[in-house]
């Protein structure tokens, strides 16, 4: 049996020593993530990124925040892992009685003087800094708070480059990352989603590579649940995020029993998803195929309770009930949780306007989908009851033409925008319109 070498025994002991002074704190994001996550990806950036392997410097990146943000001592840090790591710790803590703006302050103009091991920290921290304000900011703060917090933090690492190329490489790269994200999120700011269909793993693939290569400023996917398909959304959702920076689940209320153990909660949060959307669906063809009474209310109310920090979307469907009704469904939905609604596809800018109304402050994303040929036009009309407007024409040139439209229409109203290309070539469809 191998023996556990030194170094890795000493790493293990300052992991202890971090996890019992933050054993009760939370990070300030959405999911009040457990603190500890936080040194131990310092550290592990330290190590993956920038390969350092120096047992001090993994040491103090563990225990960074341990003076500052617990009852931990100086004296009490060099007792247990000696002055060398003392002093590192000490060199990237900031002092609490200043104010916050002044502390900030002294970060940029500190930089430039640490020791080349407290840069590698603080670079490391930055980063893992930057990532959490792209992708799980803290609870409250505002997109102009958060730009700015970006642009603090490119003050502060000016002064800490030129001791590792991966690391100075790696804060260029989320710091793109971030601002991207931020630019995609600014208020008014419409962003497009496309619903990729998972009839395979491999062909789910070769449809993201497809996106990847044609429509790269696209970040978002949703899939849909399609019992009859092998993969589920979940699945593909997580395949999806190797391409695309989201991807969202879409999960049907039948089929989930919320009488026994909420078995979802473990696939989801298993999968990495932070974002899903919930239908009702429609009954399976296969009469052995077991369904539950639970309504989307029902499912929403219930992930919301469990997974307080998920983004849940609802339905909105304009064409099986009167409007009246749908705005009805509407509220119940927002009453029980839902943060939005993706809506039914559109084929009418009219029809849009009256239920933009409807929906009035409210994130939504608005659906639109190619239908081309008389059979597919039947369908819509038939299984969705769909009023397509006199001037609708089912080609390609006549779906092209609305799809640029309602582009159009969402960045005027503010709002978002999903393609559900079905089985029309992506391509072809959206070439020189996204």
């Amino acid at each position: 049996m191998a023996k556990l070498p030194h170094s890795s025994f000493e790493l293990l002991r300052a992991l202890h020593f971090a996890a019992q002074k933050h054993r009760d704190q939370r990070r300030k994001d959405l999911d009040a993530s457990p603190y500890i996550n936080h040194p131990i990806e310092v550290a592990e950036t330290l190590a993956r990124v920038g390969g350092v392997s120096d047992l001090a410097v993994l040491q103090a990146a563990i225990l960074h925040d341990t003076v500052e943000d617990t009852e931990t001592t100086a004296a009490e840090l060099e007792a247990s892992f000696g002055r060398e790591v003392r002093e590192l710790v000490a060199e990237v803590t900031d002092d609490k009685r200043l104010p916050k703006q002044e502390r900030k302050r002294l970060q940029v103009e500190h930089a430039p003087l640490l020791s080349r091991q407290a840069k590698l920290v603080k670079l490391a921290d930055k980063i893992c800094n930057v990532r959490d304000i792209a992708h799980a900011p803290p609870r409250g703060w505002s997109h102009e708070r958060r730009v700015e917090y970006l642009a603090w933090t490119e003050r502060v690492v000016a002064g800490l480059r030129g001791e590792s190329k991966g690391l100075d490489r790696r804060y260029d790269e989320i710091l793109h990352e971030a601002r991207q994200i931020l630019l995609r999120e600014a208020p008014g700011h419409s962003q497009v989603s496309i619903e990729l269909v998972p009839r395979s793993a491999e062909s789910l693939d070769a449809d993201l590579r497809t996106l990847r290569e044609h429509f790269p400023e696209v970040s978002t996917v949703n899939i849909p649940d399609l019992l009859r398909l092998p993969v589920r959304s979940w699945d593909a959702c997580q395949r999806a995020r190797a391409y695309v920076e989201r991807a969202i689940a879409h999960l049907r209320s039948m089929d989930f029993d919320l009488t026994g153990p909420f078995l979802l909660k473990d696939v989801l949060a298993t999968r990495g998803l932070s974002e899903v959307l919930v239908v009702r669906g429609d009954a399976p063809q296969e009469l052995g195929r077991r369904v539950y009474p639970t309504r989307p209310t029902d499912l929403i109310a219930a992930i919301k309770s469990q997974l307080p920090g998920l983004k849940v979307y609802a339905a909105f469907d304009p064409y099986r009930s009167s409007l009246h009704v749908a705005a009805e469904r509407a509220r119940a939905k927002l009453d029980a949780g839902a943060d939005g609604f993706f809506t039914q596809p559109f084929f009418d800018l009219r029809q849009m306007d009256v239920c933009a109304e409807l929906l009035a402050g409210c994130e939504v994303y608005w659906g639109v989908s190619p239908v081309l040929g008389p059979q597919t036009r039947r369908y819509w009309e038939v299984k969705n009851r769909v009023i397509f407007p006199a001037a609708f024409e089912p080609t390609l040139a006549w779906n092209r033409r609305f799809a640029g439209e309602c582009l159009a229409w969402v960045r005027e109203h503010g709002a978002h925008l999903y393609f559900m290309p079905i089985r029309t070539d992506l391509v072809a469809y959206l070439e020189d319109i996204l």
